[in-house]
């Protein structure tokens, strides 16, 4: 079993809050792909089957009355899953690239952290990356597959790459709204995760995501703001849609827009 073992920095990041012009482009190169999930509250928008089964929203309909939760204040739409965005090739040689950083910046011993600085996380390591020992492919996968999604003239944080242990997990929060700017987009390698998004003002209000090996998510705008995220680290409780969904390593590797 790998131990692993690093510095966890303070990470909070707003949701995407570009100018209409910048979101209208998001939008416009977000329509390339099939599997996506649109605004809701959008009558000209259509779920796909293929995107709505990454989600449940079975908490959003029942918990709480409309007229209580300040429902004007969020779209669901800002919280996206492009599933099977990376080949299986493009996954093992992520992996391979990030493997291969935590090495080189945390040494050949591999421990994990008990607990992060605020008690947030357990069951980790992380570090920060801006070059890899491929950087030219790494940076064709980013551009390619991440960068191009987003208006270019976006400025980007280095790349956080974190690893969850099987025992490992997140507990309820909102990143720091003073270290980045309005986007979090995650990569999902290894095993499948499910995170869960709490209202801030209802903690009852909640959705779950199923973040599958291979899926690019991104959070923005006002799911960043006023919902928290976690992942549960009793795997009796990661559970999806009612059916436990095993728990075992997974690193992502997230990126983070500079703070304007």
């Amino acid at each position: 079993m790998l131990k692993i073992s690093y510095t966890f920095f303070k990470l909070t990041i707003p949701p995407l809050l570009l100018s209409v012009n910048n979101n209208n482009n998001f939008r416009k190169r977000f329509k390339q792909f099939p599997f996506c999930h649109h605004y809701i509250n959008d009558t000209n928008a259509q779920n796909p089957p293929e995107s709505l089964k990454y989600f449940d929203y079975s908490h959003i309909n029942s918990s709480i009355q409309p007229n209580q939760s300040n429902q004007s204040n969020f779209s669901l739409d800002d919280f996206i899953i492009l599933p099977n965005h990376f080949t299986s090739l493009e996954q093992e040689f992520l992996l391979d690239q990030s493997l291969k950083k935590f090495k080189r910046i945390l040494g050949k011993k591999v421990t994990y952290k008990d607990g992060h600085f605020d008690g947030v996380i357990h069951g980790y390591r992380e570090c920060q990356s801006t070059h890899w020992d491929d950087d030219k492919k790494m940076n064709e996968i980013f551009n390619k597959k991440i960068f191009s999604l987003f208006p270019e003239n976006l400025r980007w944080l280095p790349v956080h790459l974190l690893e969850l242990t099987n025992y490992g997990g997140i507990k309820a929060h909102i990143d720091n709204v003073e270290y980045s700017g309005n986007i979090v987009a995650g990569v999902c390698l290894m095993s499948s995760i499910v995170m869960r998004l709490r209202h801030i003002n209802n903690p009852q209000f909640y959705f779950d995501a199923l973040l599958e090996p291979g899926c690019l998510y991104i959070q923005r705008d006002s799911i960043r703001y006023n919902f928290t995220h976690e992942i549960p680290a009793n795997p009796t409780e990661h559970k999806f849609k009612g059916n436990i969904i095993p728990k075992l390593h997974r690193i992502s590797l997230m990126f983070r827009n500079l703070k304007e």
